[in-house]
């Protein structure tokens, strides 16, 4: 079986080994370059299944290799980030005709978020543990409660139970007040009978 790859044109080490404990496990090997001609040498050789690119300031050169990449390999999902460029200047980006799959600041992006969109994008598996967690959480929702119940473990009780309303009755209203059932109209007899004795006060 062919080695599977993933580049990373980024000069940071601290998020490349945050990244190879991503996808290493998965049978992916990371490979990390320096923006230059050998990024390139490494995407027509190497054929990668998904990029990094960095984009910092003050250059911004991340955004004009995302260009090269893609028209080197226009298929392959491209994931930009930063720790340095304003949201702004990312979201401008995302509204380009050709844009990358996902725009993530470095500083606050979690790995399990990196994992879930790169799940969506190649053949990287969602975090097995939650999942397998996630049936045994559930059975403390008999009635459907949230839609992820496994958050309740981080929320106190009372916002969980909170929650657990809104979702079921779809309003925060509906908490201590469920719907009322329908009610019953009356039949055309005693509607009769109701305007009969109106008529006789």
């Amino acid at each position: 079986m062919s080695e599977r790859h993933i580049l990373v044109i980024d000069n940071d080490e601290n998020f490349g080994r945050r990244l190879t404990a991503i996808v290493e496990p998965e049978g992916y090997r990371l490979v990390r370059v320096r923006a230059g001609d050998e990024a390139l040498d490494h995407l027509a050789r190497l054929s990668p299944e998904a990029v990094f690119i960095a984009v910092d300031l003050p250059s911004k050169e991340g955004f004009a290799w995302f260009s090269k990449v893609k028209k080197l390999r226009r298929m392959v999902p491209v994931f930009l980030t930063t720790s340095t460029v304003p949201r702004a200047d990312l979201k401008l980006h995302e509204k380009l005709k050709v844009h990358a799959d996902a725009y993530w600041d470095k500083r606050d992006v979690t790995d399990h978020e990196i994992r879930t969109v790169l799940a969506n994008k190649i053949d990287l598996p969602v975090n097995e543990r939650l999942e397998a967690q996630a049936p045994a959480r559930q059975a403390e929702f008999p009635q459907g409660g949230l839609t992820e119940p496994w958050l309740a473990e981080l929320l106190d009780p009372e916002t969980a139970s909170i929650l657990e309303e809104i979702d079921e009755y779809g309003t925060l209203g509906a908490v201590s007040t469920p719907p009322e059932p329908p009610q019953e109209h009356p039949s055309p007899a005693r509607l009769a009978e109701l305007e009969d004795t109106v008529r006789q006060l």
